[in-house]
């Protein structure tokens, strides 16, 4: 039994399910706005991306990256969350 006040496995599992996803919204939508004003402020018009220019390769490159292995760190993270979620 757990104590009153603790949080039990299936609320904290409950917690991570609706958390990752809003993570996702929260800190991608506005990243996505960053970088996309950060590729035309190098490019030299903002918020257009100029692909001829070959810093916004660099940081196409690097942003992708980054992100790619945050998504997956997250996708991960609720796949595991459904499968023991199942498990139970």
């Amino acid at each position: 039994m757990h104590r009153r006040g603790e949080e039990t496995e299936a609320q904290k599992l409950r917690n991570k399910l609706i958390f990752y996803p809003i993570l996702l919204v929260v800190v991608g939508l506005p990243s996505y706005l960053l970088a996309k004003g950060t590729f035309g402020w190098i490019s030299g018009a903002w918020f257009e991306i100029n692909f001829a220019h070959w810093g916004v390769w660099i940081a196409l490159g690097i942003t992708t990256l980054v992100y790619a292995v945050v998504l997956l760190m997250i996708a991960v993270q609720m796949v595991l969350g459904f499968m023991l979620a199942l498990k139970r």
